[in-house]
């Protein structure tokens, strides 16, 4: 109708001729809006590190580092040449951890077993002395050293209780001599042995000799 402005040209009107909705950000003529056009991200730098660091074994870190880069580059959705470096670099970092688990394995035992052992003769060496020190103090007051060969030292000492599993006998050499000897449950044989004439623990933990 005449002096009647319609829809269409009334931002044509307010911005003069020429004006491109879709130039300048609008909607298209099709009325949609323009799609973004935001690049996804390849997740490269993340796959490299994962194959560089699964490379880097320092105790199984490096092995960790690429595991966990591999997920997160995975998840970034990886062109394939990313998505091969990711998978190299998972494969490597579990191989990586699976190697570390049988080298801490292989070595942690041993270790642990030795100092065990090691902890279990420190204990009956330590009963050794307290029943030496229960023996001269039964002596000072005696004259003579209690019990007989064969006997536990927990029945000839009043008081004296040795570390679990742990079993001290005496042994009379002579009137002025006796032995003690260690033993702990699990040990095949004696683990130490005391000599009150040989100056403490014995090197032979078999025990004391006429």
């Amino acid at each position: 109708m005449p002096g009647v402005t319609t829809a269409d040209e009334v931002p044509r009107a307010a911005v003069g001729p020429g004006f491109d909705p879709s130039a300048a950000g609008g909607f298209a003529a099709s009325g949609r809006p323009p799609t973004p056009g935001a690049p996804a991200s390849s997740g490269r730098g993340l796959a490299i590190t994962s194959l560089v660091s699964s490379l880097v074994w320092v105790v199984g870190i490096g092995s960790v580092v690429a595991v966990v880069t591999a997920i997160l580059a995975f998840r970034r959705r990886p062109d394939p040449v990313s998505q091969g470096l990711a998978i190299a670099g998972l494969i490597i970092g579990i191989l990586g951890l699976a190697s570390t688990a049988v080298f801490a394995t292989a070595v942690g035992i041993p270790v642990f077993m030795a100092d065990r052992s090691a902890a279990h003769e420190a204990q009956v060496q330590s009963d050794l002395r307290n029943g030496a020190i229960g023996m001269e103090m039964a002596y000072t007051d005696a004259g003579r050293y209690p019990g007989a060969s064969g006997q536990e030292l927990s029945d000839v000492i009043d008081g004296f209780v040795p570390y679990d599993d742990v079993t001290v006998e005496v042994t009379q050499v002579s009137e002025d001599r006796f032995c003690l000897t260690g033993y702990r449950e699990g040990w095949d044989g004696p683990v130490a042995a005391y000599d009150s004439h040989g100056g403490g623990i014995l090197d032979d933990p078999a025990g004391c000799t006429p």
